[in-house]
């Protein structure tokens, strides 16, 4: 009776070694499943070169959206969107939104789409590469609560972000771009 005892002793004891052993890792499953889940929206702000706009935009499309489709299929990211000014006016006219699985953002996926980028072919626009459309200005990295149900694209949080600046900077967005802008 004694050896039982103490043989139920020494698994009790094991048993709660283990548990405080694993406890920060339990504490940090059950706090991430318990808060929303969260994902990196990575905004990308150009400047194009004097009537190099639309040449810029083609040339975001042919090479940066051609990689993306790539880390889409592949799970890498969830989607990705161009927008563009009305004018030349202002520090950017071209918006690159990005949007990630999750918070990490490009960091997560950085190993993975550097193989695709070096699989990848730079395609000119009209004999130009992007260093003779157009200039990156900034970035910015959001980050997005998803809320339970919800979903969000690069595209609708872009068009919201550039709706708000549009309305606090006085700068009228395509009216062809699909968000409101009331004045």
């Amino acid at each position: 009776m004694k050896a039982l005892l103490l043989r139920h002793s020494l698994i009790w004891l094991v048993a709660i070694n283990a548990l405080i052993a694993v406890w920060p890792a339990i504490a940090e499953t059950v706090e991430a499943a318990n808060s929303p889940p969260t994902r990196a929206v990575e905004l990308t702000f150009l400047k194009s070169l004097p009537g190099q706009r639309e040449n810029l935009r083609r040339f975001l499309v042919a090479n940066w959206f051609a990689m993306d489709a790539i880390a889409v299929k592949q799970g890498l990211m969830t989607g990705y969107a161009v927008m563009q000014t009305e004018t030349d006016d202002g520090l950017w006219d071209t918006l690159v939104a990005v949007t990630y699985t999750d918070a990490r953002g490009y960091a997560g996926i950085a190993e993975a789409f550097e193989r695709i980028r070096s699989a990848h072919k730079t395609q000119l626009i009209e004999g130009k590469p992007l260093a003779e459309l157009g200039r990156i200005v900034d970035s910015k990295k959001l980050l997005e609560e998803i809320p339970p149900g919800g979903r969000c694209s690069a595209k609708y949080a872009a068009r919201v972000f550039v709706a708000r600046i549009a309305a606090s900077a006085c700068i009228r967005p395509k009216s062809n771009t699909g968000f409101p802008i009331t004045h």
